[in-house]
């Protein structure tokens, strides 16, 4: 048994996190996603089309998020849609463009995080799936 501390276990996950990230950011450039915020805005703006929902969902303050949203618009990943009825709001959908730079930018993570994943047996990487889903609520 360890004496680690929770913190430093979140630390240590960030850590991974961040490397993998860092590692897939010359893939995400390919990609036409100028950094890891581009990729996240994209993968989540299905899930939160508004863009106050969004900047809640990114943990990103709303000016950041305004400042990534022009830029996504202007690469042709996003396009703004008015919301019915309130012609002050409108929500964002990805484009046929932005969902072809969003797949790649997976890929290229998912390639950069497996290189991580690839430490670990067959058995320390079942065991850690089945963990990191639990612990995400996911089941088990």
């Amino acid at each position: 048994m360890t004496n680690e501390s929770p913190w430093e276990l979140l630390l240590g996950n960030a850590g991974v996190l961040q490397a993998a990230l860092t590692d897939a950011e010359p893939a995400l450039a390919d990609a036409g996603l100028t950094d890891v915020k581009a990729f996240f805005l994209l993968t989540s703006v299905e899930q939160h089309p508004g863009p106050a929902d969004l900047a809640r969902a990114l943990m990103l303050p709303r000016p950041t998020v305004t400042f990534l949203v022009k830029r996504a618009e202007a690469a042709g990943h996003l396009k703004r849609l008015p919301v019915p009825g309130d012609l002050r709001r409108f929500q964002l959908k990805l484009t046929p463009r932005g969902r072809r730079a969003m797949n790649a930018g997976r890929d290229a993570v998912d390639q950069a995080f497996a290189s991580y994943l690839g430490r670990l047996s067959s058995a320390e990487a079942a065991t850690f799936r089945k963990l990191i889903r639990k612990l995400a609520g996911a089941g088990e």
